[in-house]
């Protein structure tokens, strides 16, 4: 924990964590502000209050490190966490210093109003505010990812792969049962020959057939592998329809 705490504390350092309020659970007031729960993923998805995002201290660096707090007032903004409405949080289990630094960081982008509940989990459930395992926020950062770059549902890619003019490309190292899916691995895209010849890679998509109203569907359990894929299909390469889907796992 210490390691992932220290490099977003020292982003933060000018903001005063010490000042950070702590607030009893109570349902009249939570029911009119924003709660982030920071407890971890898994535990979050067995059961959170009804409306709540997920935001854990891994998350948190992530956002930061990648795209700066630019990027995470952007994200705020889009899921609703704003100026306008008081912030709860949850804390996480693991250290109550990880709700200190999410604090600091919603003060840094204008985000004044933000409160840290006592207790546990527990009580915040017995205030008597509703509570689920679904949700269209389950995870920040997942939620955010989906936002942004519109993968695919399971419905649609199922729906999607049984047309004839489909192309679904497997970026996983291990091979598909499925013989239509075409299989190219990681140490190939870390090659710059192989990125760099994109007849090649239209030869071995279509087998030397034109590209031309062709979908493109790569499929990944690794976001940042499918991005990078996409990039080079759409961007280098000149591909028009090319699509995500994310599969389950890390």
């Amino acid at each position: 924990m210490r390691k992932i705490l220290i490099p977003i504390v020292m982003i933060v350092f000018n903001i005063t964590l010490l000042n950070a309020q702590f607030v009893d659970p109570d349902k009249d007031y939570l029911t009119k502000g924003t709660i982030v729960d920071m407890r971890a993923k898994e535990i979050f998805k067995k059961g959170h209050i009804e409306g709540s995002l997920n935001i854990t201290i891994e998350d948190l660096k992530m956002i930061i490190q990648s795209g700066g707090f630019v990027e995470f007032h952007n994200l705020c903004v889009i899921f609703g966490i704003s100026p306008e409405k008081k912030v709860y949080i949850v804390p996480d289990d693991r250290t109550i210093f990880s709700a200190m630094v999410l604090a600091g960081a919603l003060n840094y982008i204008g985000i004044s109003e933000v409160f840290i509940l006592k207790g546990s989990y527990k009580d915040l459930v017995e205030t008597g505010l509703s509570v689920t395992n679904k949700g269209s926020k389950l995870n920040y950062v997942d939620w955010a990812l989906n936002y942004t770059f519109n993968f695919l549902s399971v419905e649609n890619f199922k729906r999607l792969q049984k047309h004839k003019n489909t192309r679904i490309i497997n970026l996983n190292d291990t091979l598909e049962k499925n013989k239509n899916f075409i299989h190219i691995r990681q140490d190939m895209l870390l090659q710059n020959s192989f990125i760099n010849n994109c007849e090649g890679l239209n030869k071995l998509i279509f087998t030397g057939k034109s590209k031309d109203k062709k979908d493109i569907i790569l499929k990944s359990k690794d976001v940042f592998l499918l991005l990078g894929a996409k990039y080079l299909l759409s961007k280098v390469c000149g591909y028009d329809n090319v699509m995500l889907f994310r599969e389950e796992g890390k």
